[in-house]
């Protein structure tokens, strides 16, 4: 049997089939697979550290069994909300991230602090990924009021923060800041550009409009 083809299998270890009964996400082997003893022991039971084999993949950055297994188990979460795109984008296992935020069942979810795959590239300063999940994870707080936005802020990353803007500017933290209030604090030059731009924008376009009408 191909590595990955059972519930209890890590992503990359062949396991012995015939020791195995799948019964729904547990394997109740009399005596546990080779993969399962030294992968995952004790046996998969869902709970706070169950995971399915493409959250082992996408943890491990193992992008081509990403795509082997992202059709038949996309979407399950973990006790703590965690689906395998969260846990790839906490891990910065970029390529494999980059697999699941393609997919419709995995974007968009947040576990049950609200944290996000977009929050964690953020952390991670993962441009690629974060630009590919802003369509479905933009504007997403987490229970604190942390968006991206704030986390690129604290960082100081302004490319991140440009591209965040458009969406979450407005957002607050619990205590009230805007990540316009935390980038004046910091008092970054290239933050605080990055929040001046649109009012620049505006006022270009007002002393072009009052040349053209004279």
């Amino acid at each position: 049997m191909r590595a990955g083809a059972h519930r209890c299998a890590g992503v990359w270890q062949v396991m012995a089939a015939e020791d195995c009964r799948l019964d729904g996400q547990r394997c109740y082997s009399e005596r546990p697979c080779a993969v399962q003893r030294s992968v995952y022991w004790p046996p998969c039971v869902p709970g706070s550290e169950w995971q399915t084999a493409l959250m082992y993949a996408a943890e491990a950055n193992a992008a081509d069994m990403c795509k082997v297994l992202v059709a038949a188990e996309a979407g399950p979460v973990r006790k703590d909300g965690k689906t395998a795109l969260i846990l790839a984008a906490m891990a910065d296992a970029r390529d494999a991230a980059l697999v699941l935020a393609a997919c419709e069942k995995e974007a968009g979810q947040r576990d049950t602090n609200g944290f996000t795959a977009l929050m964690g590239a953020v952390q991670h300063r993962n441009t690629d990924l974060a630009r590919l999940l802003l369509r479905r994870e933009a504007g997403v707080q987490k229970n604190d009021g942390t968006a991206a936005i704030h986390i690129a802020v604290f960082l100081e990353d302004a490319a991140l923060v440009k591209m965040l803007c458009p969406y979450e500017k407005e957002l607050q933290l619990a205590d009230g800041r805007t990540a316009h209030m935390i980038a004046a604090a910091l008092n970054n030059p290239a933050l605080h550009a990055v929040f001046e731009e649109p009012k620049r924008k505006r006022a270009r376009s007002r002393a072009q409009g009052s040349t053209r009408g004279r």
